[in-house]
């Protein structure tokens, strides 16, 4: 399957460096992250952005330029909606 990479994927812990290398192998791009925390900012952000921008995307049938540009309102109103869900998952506040 063809992969489309916006945001590196972050990676933490004693097997970091070897899921950095397999990804590296698919030419996929990976940043090992400092500490735990680091990485659970780094996954709020890819999973705040990608559901965003996909059902945004949908409710008005364009790309992400255009959610920005033409329709920040309903992406801002997805986006919250989103990072509610985030906070939620992690048992904590997101700003």
């Amino acid at each position: 399957m063809d992969t489309k990479v916006i945001i590196p994927s972050p990676v933490f812990g004693r097997h970091a460096q070897f899921i950095h290398d397999a990804l590296g192998t698919f030419g996929i791009p990976v940043n090992k992250m400092p500490s735990n925390e680091d990485l659970l900012h780094e996954l709020v952000c890819k999973n705040l952005y990608i559901p965003t921008t996909n059902i945004a995307g949908l409710e008005v049938n364009g790309n992400v330029g255009q959610l920005w540009s033409q329709h920040e309102k309903i992406t801002r109103r997805v986006a919250n909606a989103v990072l509610d869900i985030q906070s939620w998952l992690i048992g904590r506040e997101i700003d």
